[in-house]
């Protein structure tokens, strides 16, 4: 009886415990729900029209975004751990770390993985797991998209990071000139731009797949766009130019993620 109890115990524990006990079975499970939200400063809205650093007020009437892919890192078992590099205090020579890089001392942007990787002694190694998407998503211009889901299986191993990359963007619209020397016409012009673009945006995570770790991992996802990105634009000239909005994006947009608890 007791050798009956003391499997039907070992049998349940392993259930629960994370692990995958058959060949070929993953450790684990994530799903991420994915938003895309436009943020407008509250000092740049007047009249239902965003003012730009070049004095153009614009009407955004659609904008579209092309989510190509999410990315999640994981370290190898045998590099699972506390991780060793914060964004919040980088290490010396390393400054302003946010969209998953630091500025280095001689110039260069280098990725968090490396710097992890530095300061660890190790290469930039573990596994990565790609979702493609290549979904188009509207985004309203008073609150987030509809959410966007995706799910993978998981290897053995800690967290890292979760990536995501925008493959385009189309922002259609109107916009006018406030300045008493007019460079466009007073009625204003439309504008209708399309841009490839090649943004990746990443966001730590936190947690560990394998034994006594959760068997699912869920996530909510969010991307933060500056409709900032406007002040790049000269409409008088050459208007919304994809390199001038994606060297913006880079910097000034953003990925965060939190735990939904499922």
């Amino acid at each position: 009886m007791r050798r009956w109890l003391s499997s039907l115990w070992f049998g349940a524990a392993a259930a629960l415990g994370g692990c995958a006990l058959e060949p070929g079975q993953p450790w684990g499970e994530a799903s991420i729900s994915t938003q895309i939200a436009l943020e407008v400063p509250s000092d740049r809205l007047r009249a239902g029209r965003v003012r730009t650093s070049r004095d153009y007020a614009v009407r955004l009437d659609a904008v579209e975004v092309v989510l190509s892919s999410l990315e999640l890192a994981q370290r190898t078992e045998g590099r699972a751990g506390p991780t060793a590099f914060d964004p919040a205090a980088p290490p010396e020579a390393y400054s302003l770390c946010h969209n998953g890089h630091c500025h280095a001392a001689d110039g260069r942007l280098v990725d968090y993985a490396d710097i992890e990787a530095e300061l660890l002694g190790a290469t930039a190694d573990g596994s990565r797991t790609l979702m493609p998407i290549d979904a188009r998503i509207i985004v309203p211009l008073d609150g987030p998209s509809k959410a966007v889901s995706a799910s993978a299986d998981l290897e053995r191993g800690a967290l890292v990071d979760l990536s995501a990359s925008v493959g385009a963007l189309r922002l259609r619209g109107h916009v006018i000139d406030t300045r008493a020397a007019r460079r466009l016409p007073d009625a204003g012009v439309d504008f209708d731009a399309e841009l490839p673009l090649t943004v990746r945006l990443v966001a730590p995570l936190a947690g560990d797949v394998g034994r006594d770790a959760p068997l699912h991992h869920a996530w909510k996802a969010r991307i933060a766009l500056p409709a900032t990105l406007l002040d790049t634009a000269d409409f008088s000239a050459s208007g919304l130019v994809a390199d001038d909005v994606e060297t913006y994006l880079a910097d000034a947009a953003s990925l965060t993620v939190e735990p939904t608890g499922d």
